[in-house]
């Protein structure tokens, strides 16, 4: 065969950037398979790290109990439909018959692992092998996708079915046969992200728009939308309901428009579970935001494709929180931007494998690794994290007498933690717990000068109760420091006549 007769692919040299490319493909199973490990191992090795964040507790009390009980919480304490709480009830009730953090929290790092998949997948789709690799990498070493790993809630499986949605409908723009399972791929995984967390329903509305258009037609297109709208329509009146008894109020005083919110709201791909005060977290936020914007630029000028779907999903969560914001209620925390985050690390994966320049783009790809990697370091760091409930209530009951009380203020005060963390020591089963700012019952408590206090404190306003213990003839005998957040702390404090 002459090489003119030749297949065109046959008669490029080795080097071409096609040939990389075929190699590349070739090559990129077992690199997908490696990417799929590294971030089991990093979600499961580290699963413990941290003590039950509040929100999880809440998970923990709505799936443990009967289905009807699980109803009623979910509508009575949850801003969620109660399809993830099924889920864990199932898996940890039924299964395993077990509630600790281990059994609570590995289903969300399965979950974890697979949104790692699926934002190669989709990115693949976007833009071929090393732009998806490239994605995976990123996605591993994202602080935002670390943390609702590792927590038993429902975000991370809604980023999900979010991605395998949106990775669908790239799938069918291309496909002209076998269109069927992807249709119904597609409708599933919205139908899913849909009961699965309010939150994902504006990037439904995105690609099934985004789809409707460029990617189904005729009788495909009206059952993908009669399906994500049918689905969407039956949790209305929960909705509804929820939102009326203003559980979501609480997050209002954290998420307020201000600086620190606003950049990690940008950078919300590379936000995490640390304290923003920390000198690395702030180079990981900041570096990241910047690198965010600077990906959206670029990629819009070169035009790299389907960059109006990129941007959309990349920056509707943040858009419409910082609206809300602005309007009406405070929602300026990555919590309600979360579902953008994998499409942000796709967009700048294909803004970065966009650079003309050789060296340009290793520059770019070194800074976007550089800030994924801080960012992670601060999420493993050993303090810096939410409330340590577990070592708390462990102080607590290592130095337990009888005819003791607890007292909390600030964080400890919130939702079901001391009913979670008490029962698990068996000397504090039956303690009582008294509120510091509610508790009416207290102050009768401490005018018997009858009962040492263990007061668990998180909130700077309780300094003036531990400063007025000596005008209640009360003395503070000791007090402990927890190394997972130094805000946090244990005061023994005991009546003077003991």
């Amino acid at each position: 065969m002459s090489a003119a007769s030749s297949p065109a692919h046959l008669a490029r040299p080795a080097g071409s950037p096609s040939a990389r490319r075929i190699l590349l493909g070739r090559s990129a199973g077992p690199l997908v398979l490696a990417l799929l490990a590294a971030a089991a191992l990093l979600y499961v090795a580290t699963l413990t790290l941290s003590s039950l964040y509040i929100d999880e507790v809440f998970s923990w009390q709505a799936a443990y109990g009967s289905l009807h009980q699980l109803f009623h919480a979910v509508r009575v304490d949850e801003v969620a439909p109660p399809t993830y709480y099924l889920g864990l009830h199932v898996w940890a009730l039924d299964l395993l018959h077990s509630d600790s953090p281990l059994a609570l929290r590995l289903p969300s790092a399965a979950a974890g692992v697979g949104l790692v998949g699926s934002l190669i997948w989709f990115t693949w789709r976007l833009q071929g092998p090393r732009a998806a690799l490239l994605a995976g990498v990123l996605g591993v070493l994202s602080p935002l996708l670390l943390r609702y790993g590792q927590e038993a809630r429902s975000y991370i499986w809604a980023m999900l079915a979010v991605t395998l949605a949106a990775a669908s409908a790239l799938e069918l723009e291309h496909r002209a046969h076998r269109r069927t399972r992807w249709v119904g791929m597609l409708a599933l995984a919205a139908v899913l992200a849909v009961w699965l967390n309010y939150t994902a329903w504006p990037l439904v509305v995105a690609i099934v728009a985004w789809a409707s258009v460029r990617a189904v037609r005729g009788r495909e297109r009206a059952v993908l939308i009669l399906a994500v709208g049918a689905a969407a329509l039956a949790l209305v009146p929960l909705a509804s309901d929820q939102l009326s008894r203003g559980h979501w109020v609480g997050i209002a005083p954290g998420a307020g428009l201000t600086v620190n919110n606003l950049t990690r709201v940008l950078a919300t791909p590379f936000d995490g579970r640390f304290d923003t005060g920390h000198p690395v977290a702030v180079v990981a936020v900041i570096g990241g935001a910047v690198l965010l914007l600077a990906a959206s630029i670029w990629a819009w000028r070169r035009r790299v494709a389907h960059v109006g779907l990129l941007l959309v999903l990349t920056w509707l969560g943040p858009i419409l929180a910082l609206a809300q914001t602005l309007v009406s209620h405070d929602v300026l925390i990555t919590r309600y931007t979360a579902m953008s985050a994998p499409f942000g690390l796709a967009l700048l994966a294909v803004a970065l494998c966009a650079i003309g320049s050789p060296r340009a783009r290793l520059a770019g790809v070194a800074g976007a690794l550089t800030v994924g990697a801080l960012g992670m370091a601060a999420s493993l760091a050993p303090s810096g994290h939410y409330p340590d409930l577990d070592g708390v209530f462990a102080r607590v009951a290592a130095g337990w007498r009888a005819g003791d009380v607890i007292v909390l203020s600030g964080y400890t005060t919130l939702g079901a933690g001391p009913n979670y963390y008490l029962p698990r020591h068996p000397q504090t089963v039956a303690a009582p717990v008294y509120n510091l700012s509610t508790s009416p019952e207290l102050r009768g408590v401490v005018a018997a000068r009858t009962h040492r206090l263990w007061l668990v404190l998180d909130d700077p306003g309780a300094d003036h109760f531990v400063a007025a213990l000596p005008t209640v003839r009360y003395d503070a005998r000791r007090q402990w420091r927890l190394p997972g957040n130094p805000a946090q702390r244990v005061v023994l404090a005991a009546p003077q006549r003991f």
